[in-house]
């Protein structure tokens, strides 16, 4: 049975995420901590790992508390802990000075903002699934993969791209449960420009659309639905979730029940 072997969060959006043990769902239905702060330019612009490679660069780490966050980054003399309980200013000016552009950092507590608002909940993805992608690339290495494509629940003891099997035809929504949350498979996630740039770097892969979508054709499995994919430059399950669930948990080692 396939069962929850990681999770992450990304507090701030477009930044590095981190590994923990368990999450709350928030009442947003995303879960707790994820994506509660994001970047916008100085007229008020998203700024994220599409239109702003650099940001890619910066590298973020926090308390399990997430009370404070530790920023390094090229041009930075020294790593920076920031306390964000005192606000959101010290980590806009660390980073304006880091991305030499005038930075305003944003707070949505227990809504945060969501990459996809049409479908809120975690991201999805099987463990088998991300080593096969990462394979297709000479030297990408498994734990590349899964911060290129920065995924909320990855499941183990499943097949590569169980994901899929996980949302129905296009316009249904498929349900099935993880730990004391209810879940509904939406569809397999459009990907951007983000997946084929380096993590750490920024730096494009060239070809890396093309060879995706050419082997995530000839890898398509049978349980896949095939009126999902518009486009075949689609990986990792987006879903919602029952808002009624806000406050319960999901945890390392629960299973995947469908």
């Amino acid at each position: 049975m396939a069962f929850v072997s990681e999770l992450f969060v990304y507090p701030v959006k477009s930044l590095d995420g981190v590994s923990i043990s368990s999450a709350t769902l928030s009442k947003a239905g995303a879960l707790g901590n994820d994506r509660e702060y994001a970047l916008f330019t100085a007229d008020g612009n998203l700024l994220h790992g599409k239109n702003c490679p650099k940001l890619l660069s910066i590298r973020a780490g926090y308390q399990d508390t997430f009370e404070q966050i530790t920023i390094s980054a090229p041009g930075l003399p020294t790593p920076r802990t920031i306390n964000l309980l005192s606000g959101t200013s010290e980590l806009e000016e660390c980073l304006s000075f880091i991305l030499e552009q005038k930075i305003i950092v944003r707070h949505a507590p227990g809504t945060g903002f969501p990459d996809d608002p049409a479908a809120y909940g975690p991201t999805i993805v099987s463990k088998a699934s991300l080593e096969t992608v990462a394979a297709w690339f000479p030297g990408m290495s498994y734990e590349e993969a899964r911060r290129r494509f920065r995924v909320n629940i990855i499941l183990d003891d499943a097949p590569a791209f169980f994901e899929d099997s996980l949302c129905g035809e296009k316009g249904t929504l498929l349900p099935f449960s993880i730990g004391e949350v209810q879940f509904y498979g939406t569809n397999p996630c459009a990907r951007c420009s983000v997946p084929p740039r380096d993590s750490k770097t920024g730096e494009t892969s060239s070809g890396f659309q093309k060879l995706f979508m050419t082997q995530r054709v000839n890898t398509l499995p049978a349980w896949a639905p095939l009126s999902q994919f518009d486009h075949f430059y689609r990986f990792t399950l987006n879903t919602i979730t029952n808002l009624q669930d806000a406050g319960k948990t999901i945890t390392i080692g629960d299973p995947v029940i469908s």
